[in-house]
């Protein structure tokens, strides 16, 4: 969280723009894509404030906008700079027995080169995920 934080005021300092932060944003079905995650890993409040700073209806996307994305993408998920094997933060939550639990996807590849999409739900949200934000295209 600290070094989240540190990051965060140095980009503001530094005063990077949207473009040098999230990349060159692409298309996918109707869904508008940063080309690579915000910053290093953060917890799921500082993933929520990254994606609203951006401004422009920039958002975490929903686990089952990850989900697709993933799908439909197999062979270009590198060219997307998206990490194997690394959860990113989704926007979805539901209630679960002890509280509120909220969506992680991650890729995971076989040694065939076959892609699994897994889903995680936890009820720790300071856990640290990628963020990767995205907007609808209308």
């Amino acid at each position: 969280m600290k070094f989240c934080q540190d990051f965060q005021s140095f980009l503001h300092e530094a005063r990077l723009s949207k473009k040098e932060t999230i990349g060159e944003p692409f298309e996918v079905g109707n869904l508008e894509i940063a080309e690579y995650d915000l910053y290093p890993s953060m917890d799921l409040e500082s993933a929520k404030k990254a994606c609203l700073d951006l401004g422009s209806n920039w958002r975490l996307p929903t686990g089952d906008e990850l989900e697709a994305l993933f799908k439909e993408n197999p062979t270009s998920l590198q060219n997307m700079h998206f990490r194997k094997n690394e959860y990113y933060w989704s926007s979805t939550e539901r209630a679960g027995r002890l509280g509120r639990l909220y969506q992680t996807v991650r890729t995971s590849y076989s040694k065939s080169g076959k892609i699994d999409i897994v889903s995680y739900f936890t009820g720790d949200e300071t856990e640290s995920c990628y963020v990767r934000a995205v907007r609808s295209i209308k």
